[in-house]
């Protein structure tokens, strides 16, 4: 059967006075998980630069694209045909009278709910003075 004390004992090392080298111990462990994590830390730093090299190489701008991206024409022999980007232009917003109109065309068309059965209707009572 395992034993394990009903509170875990922190480390010596993060007592208000802990002794030296359990200290020391703590720091080195903190430090190695430090390290660890600025590996990440150093390719998205290269990633980084990477990207800012590409920004300033890219200053030149094609009609169609995007600022920096240029787009590479494939060399062929005897095709002298340019390469169109297809750009589609967004579509225009609506205009409050043109939802209006639409609505209106909607309604228009939507066939008309069919009425309830005439027995199964009931109307208040009329009251007379």
């Amino acid at each position: 059967m395992i034993e394990l004390p009903a509170i875990p004992t922190p480390h010596q090392g993060t007592s208000y006075n802990p002794p030296v080298e359990a200290h020391q111990n703590l720091l080195r462990a903190a430090h190695a998980v430090e390290e660890e994590g600025t590996k990440g830390a150093d390719e998205g730093r290269d990633v980084h630069e990477r990207m800012t090299r590409a920004r300033k190489l890219g200053d030149v701008t094609q009609e169609g694209l995007p600022p920096g991206m240029a787009l590479h024409e494939a060399e062929e022999e005897g095709e002298d045909e340019a390469i169109v980007p297809l750009v589609k232009p967004p579509p225009a917003r609506k205009t409050k009278q043109q939802r209006k109109k639409a609505q209106r065309a909607l309604e228009e068309v939507r066939p008309l709910q069919p009425l309830p059965e005439s027995g199964s209707v009931t109307h208040p009572p009329m009251y007379r003075a």
